[in-house]
């Protein structure tokens, strides 16, 4: 659940997934998060991010970490969910569909934490919120209007069908008069400007556990439970065959075991 989307085919253990270009297995699907927040706050992202689901032209999406049993049920066929956009779920298309590295959004929305914290960005947070709304609005089509309409937004994210899961949080758009919602709010809209970087997203995740993402359903992973996130990623067997004395370093280095759930 970076929440990015859900590859419906596996358990997801960690709730993050990366970014896949040609999808011509059709496993990818909206999580239940994305859903939450597009629908509930009526982005206009959403149409641009997602298909509506074959079935009957809902978006709907599904949580993440279902087991194979929880994955196969009628209400979770492919055809009743909601498929990521052609811009990146058409076959043939992963050599002319361009992939973004950083956007204007994400920088704004960097400045706006910075200037949350007090360091000098040369624009109060507030500002570099709104700013970071506006770019990445209109890097996705939306009109001046309807930016500010949603900039102005007290529309708090939704509840979803799958599992009759409550809202992800209850946050507005409109920017909050105390510093702990203001921290989420920016990196919950910054997550939404992500999409599809499901990597980046996750290294927020990390580092604040934010945005507050539906916990997986399952996890398959003792080190990970339901309830709890994945912080990193162990080392392979091959860097301890070919790599030993760095890796022995390394670990010492993480402060912890050499586990998912030791923070970097």
């Amino acid at each position: 659940d970076n929440a990015i989307f859900h590859c419906s085919g596996t358990v997801s253990t960690s709730g993050w997934n990366a970014l896949p270009i040609m999808l011509p297995w059709n496993e990818f699907r909206m999580s239940a998060s994305m859903e939450s927040v597009l629908k509930g706050f009526n982005d206009p992202r959403l149409s641009a991010y997602f298909r509506p689901a074959v079935n009957d032209g809902k978006y709907r999406g599904m949580r993440n970490g279902l087991t194979v049993a929880q994955i196969s049920e009628p209400q979770r066929h492919y055809d009743n969910l909601s498929t990521m956009s052609a811009r990146w779920s058409t076959p043939g298309n992963e050599s002319t569909t361009p992939v973004e590295i950083i956007l204007a959004s994400e920088a704004y929305f960097l400045r706006a934490e910075g200037a949350l914290k007090g360091w000098n960005m040369g624009i109060s947070a507030e500002a570099a919120y709104n700013k970071g709304i506006e770019m990445s609005l209109e890097y996705w089509g939306a009109d001046a209007a309807t930016i500010a309409a949603y900039q102005q937004s007290t529309a708090t994210p939704a509840p979803v069908e799958d599992f009759n899961s409550p809202p992800m949080t209850d946050i507005p758009v409109k920017w909050a008069s105390n510093p702990e919602d203001q921290l989420e709010q920016i990196i919950t809209q910054k997550w939404l400007a992500l999409f599809p970087d499901g990597w980046e997203a996750w290294a927020d995740i990390r580092r604040l556990e934010l945005p507050k993402l539906y916990p997986i359903m399952n996890s398959d992973n003792p080190d990970v439970p339901v309830g709890h996130i994945m912080r990193r990623v162990g080392y392979v067997p091959g860097e301890f065959a070919t790599n030993q004395k760095a890796v022995d370093d390394a670990i010492v280095k993480l402060g912890g075991p050499d586990k998912a759930s030791t923070r970097l």
